[in-house]
């Protein structure tokens, strides 16, 4: 099938001023008035080291490239006698209450959770993941620490559970499997699920107009044909996409809920490190309103 230059202009022009139809989405407005924001920050070296004895006068804190002042700053250790006596302090602003020495090192350990997203993760990075928590399980965790690996769907069973027996934890890592389901497509054009977020939540038309003349050549149909079929596929991925990203979401809101009655800050470190969880999404909101309504928003710290 050929093309004279102006009519494949005109049709290129037609696929992305149709595309603006599956590109618009409705986005809820959030407003939030703020006026002191707690947040942990961990400072290691080129070797991944951990950084102690830093002052508020050795960081800088930027928003938006505008300075902003910092109005406290103190060093905090994970599972320290005095961890929650410097909490409370943080939480009112109160630097005068802070322990003036510190505690012993370690003195109760560290709470952490490994929250396991199997649903969206691929058996090669699942394998990556494993490798990760059997390094931290054989050389980074201490007597004292309560460790506990959960996964999306749950295929790990009774093993779900906090615990300082390595055993227990080798075998909770041995049962995780990936549960990604691809989607089912003759195509040779690959649209992950991240592809199909950029194109019908953040509006990216250079991604679809690649995507559509790329299944025009494969499949050697005119552009209207390659548009529908893409415009099909990005839905049905979204679609999928939607549902698992519901149950990693429920599975994170009942942890969290679960572990509320746990003294002090709890760790959760996530697999994938980058989950594509929409900010709009209402469970997010509800979940997050109701933790800062109970001021238990300081007492979860997640990182990758």
């Amino acid at each position: 099938m050929s093309f004279t230059r102006g009519r494949w202009r005109v049709l290129c022009l037609w696929v992305l001023l149709s595309s603006q139809q599956l590109l618009a989405q409705s986005d809820d407005v959030v407003r939030v008035k703020t006026e002191l924001v707690q947040t942990d920050v961990t400072v290691v070296d080129k070797r991944g080291r951990f950084v102690s004895g830093l002052s508020a006068n050795d960081l800088e804190l930027r928003v938006d490239s505008k300075l902003q002042p910092l109005a406290f700053f103190e060093e905090v250790t994970a599972g320290s006698i005095d961890e929650e006596k410097q909490l409370a302090a943080a939480r009112k602003g109160d630097a005068a209450k802070l322990p003036k020495t510190p505690g012993p090192a370690i003195d109760r350990g560290r709470v952490i959770f490994f929250f396991v997203d199997d649903i969206h993760l691929t058996g090669e990075s699942l394998t990556r993941a494993r490798s990760v928590l059997t390094n931290f399980v054989e050389n980074k965790m201490t007597a004292k620490d309560q460790v506990a690996i959960v996964s999306t769907s749950g295929q790990i069973g009774f093993l779900q559970q906090l615990t300082d027996n390595k055993a227990v934890l080798r075998e909770a890592i041995s049962r995780l499997n990936s549960k990604y389901n691809p989607e089912a497509t003759a195509s040779h054009v690959a649209i992950s699920e991240v592809d199909a977020n950029l194109v019908a939540n953040h509006g990216d038309q250079g991604l679809f107009s690649y995507l559509v003349e790329a299944t025009m050549r494969e499949f050697q149909i005119d552009a209207l044909n390659a548009y529908t079929i893409v415009t099909n596929r990005i839905h049905q991925i979204n679609g999928q996409s939607r549902l698992a990203e519901l149950d990693t979401l429920s599975r994170l809101e009942s942890l969290m809920r679960s572990t509320t009655p746990l003294a002090g800050r709890k760790l959760c470190s996530s697999f994938p490190m980058a989950l594509l969880w929409m900010p709009s999404d209402r469970m997010v909101r509800t979940c997050c309103a109701e933790l800062q309504t109970k001021r238990l928003e300081s007492e979860w710290w997640f990182t990758p």
